[in-house]
């Protein structure tokens, strides 16, 4: 493929648009022409990372400009693997749209092809786990019959007495055109479409509904993935499981007993573990209340920390609990820790927050220098009320 270089502008990040108009009858398809993935490549070999249409100019997205001067002609190599993926991806759309159109009676009214999975959003306000199979059983026959897909143009005329499957009415300008791209799939699916598909079914391999969301109130959006990234995907969710069974020393079907029994293990663990927490906290708290001290301290686990200040029995106190990430917790009776915080801002590095009697902050300065500063400034306190 050939282009005629028109202009060069710097972009942000080091890159640069490239607007270009390319020779012949061949296409660059920029993102999101007809509804899908914009082609990749290299273009002099500076490796292309994006291509958009801005009105009828088509820009492209550089790393370099290397051996391209404005006014001259480049030579640009598709992506024809990213290609052969649009066209997989494609081409199951459509088929997926038209058989949940034909089994479930249901409209498809958006699309959206992604790098990693596309979405279509379908009027139906639930998507059961029965119909999922159903629709996958259905779509993934109709793949392996090996329809063959033809792309033929008519004219506005002819298009009106076609018998179509269309998810939205076709905008004037395209109405307007002198010929009207249609897209069919053997004698299943009849859409307008400007954009990349196989030439048989068979070249779609496989498409594996992925995830179903309810959106927008009564509609529900589907993920899929079609080709070799169903393939993909299916290969690392073998090797999950192969990992699973090795780390459960069981089989295949053995799996969700085997998990379910080590959730229950949890469950239990949790249990025990918030029992013994809670021990340890009352057991500390006895012993910080032996003290005279109004500035009570203790370093211990966040759980412990946390629980602390529920088995205090002091009448004034301020609690200083301190974890090893060097966070602080603080608690208190008959002082108001905002006021605590505001004083420790105004001195020292501290980041977090203090209501009326809880708070929390972590700070980078020695731990004894910060429990000083609060020491200090509950007695003065409370001299100052006394």
């Amino acid at each position: 493929m050939r282009a005629t270089v028109i202009d060069i502008l710097p972009a942000e990040k080091g890159l640069f648009n490239v607007k270009i108009v390319i020779e012949g009858s061949e296409v660059f398809y920029a993102d999101g022409e007809g509804g899908q993935l914009g082609d990749r490549g290299v273009i002099e070999g500076n490796q292309i990372f994006g291509a958009k249409k801005m009105g009828k100019d088509l820009w492209i997205v550089t790393d370099s400009v290397e051996g391209i001067s404005r006014g001259k002609l480049a030579n640009i190599e598709i992506d024809n693997e990213r290609r052969k993926d649009i066209s997989q991806q494609h081409t199951a759309q459509h088929l997926l749209t038209a058989v949940i159109k034909r089994e479930l009676d249901a409209e498809t009214l958006g699309f959206q092809m992604g790098e990693m999975f596309s979405t279509i959003d379908i009027s139906l306000g639930f998507f059961t786990n029965h119909q999922r199979i159903l629709i996958e059983d259905v779509v993934n026959r109709e793949i392996q019959a090996g329809y063959p897909i033809s792309i033929n143009l008519y004219s506005p005329e002819e298009f009106n007495r076609l018998d179509l499957r269309m998810r939205k009415e076709l905008s004037q300008k395209v109405l307007s055109q002198k010929r009207i791209r249609v897209v069919s799939i053997g004698e299943i699916d009849r859409n307008p479409c400007g954009g990349l598909h196989v030439n048989n079914t068979l070249e779609i391999g496989l498409l594996k509904i992925t995830k179903s969301e309810k959106v927008k109130g009564e509609l529900t959006r589907l993920y899929f993935v079609a080709g070799n990234r169903a393939r993909k995907l299916f290969q690392k969710e073998h090797e999950m499981v192969e990992t699973l069974m090795k780390e459960l020393t069981c089989g295949f079907d053995e799996i969700p007993d085997r998990v379910s029994s080590l959730l229950e293990s949890v469950k239990t663990f949790k249990s025990a573990e918030k029992r013994y927490t809670e021990m340890l906290a009352k057991y500390n708290a006895r012993e910080l209340e032996q003290t005279d001290e109004i500035v009570i301290v203790s370093e211990n686990t966040p759980g412990i920390i946390n629980s602390i200040p529920r088995f205090i029995n002091k009448d004034v106190y301020i609690f200083i609990g301190i974890t090893g990430d060097n966070k602080f917790t603080l608690a208190a009776k008959d002082f108001d820790l905002r006021e605590l915080f505001e004083h420790l801002k105004q001195k020292h590095d501290v980041h977090g927050g203090c209501g009326p009697a809880k708070g929390q902050f972590v700070s980078d300065e020695e731990k004894e220098r910060i429990i000083d500063a609060i020491k200090h400034w509950a007695e003065r306190k409370r001299s100052y009320e006394s």
